[in-house]
């Protein structure tokens, strides 16, 4: 395990501080764990909100470091969750760690919804892509091509005209 750096540690605190605020705050993701539902450079807009839910994909801070996983079990005080790209659960986080819920994510200026659920096809994309560092590199430098769009979820317009 990679030891958390005061920067690290600096940007959990901050992010904390404006949710805590503010009741939002739009971050951008840099990791694998969550393809297909959300890929390295989409900004995440999380949202401080009372209760947390199964499916629901929320930011929390674990040693001085920000995660955005999907929740897959309420256990009294503690959240457990999960990459959608990764086979096995997180160890569970107090729920004073999560710092709120991802309500959409933006891509290549869309925003695109979080479904609650992932399907099995996408789920099996994720772990797949999850596994091998250089398919999902190359899938991030590609991911425009027509046959992928599928896996990335419906497409919410930001202004009424369409």
């Amino acid at each position: 395990m990679v030891e958390a750096t005061a920067t690290h540690e600096l940007k959990c605190d901050l992010a904390a501080d404006v949710i805590r605020r503010f009741g939002a705050l739009r971050l951008r993701v840099s990791g694998f764990s969550m393809l297909p539902s959300i890929w390295p450079g989409d900004i995440a807009c999380v949202s401080r909100v009372a209760a947390y839910r199964p499916g629901d994909v929320v930011l929390f801070s674990r040693n001085g470091r920000l995660f955005v996983h999907r929740v897959v079990e309420m256990s009294g005080g503690a959240v457990v969750t999960r990459g959608d790209s990764m086979l096995d659960a997180d160890p569970p986080v107090a729920v004073s760690d999560v710092l709120g819920r991802v309500e959409s994510i933006e891509r290549g200026g869309s925003r695109v919804a979080m479904a609650e659920r992932v399907s099995g096809g996408r789920r099996a994309a994720g772990a797949v892509l999850g596994q091998s560092g250089r398919l999902a590199r190359l899938s991030v430098s590609i991911r425009v091509h027509p046959w992928l769009k599928t896996f990335f979820g419906p497409r919410m317009d930001t202004d009424a005209d369409g």
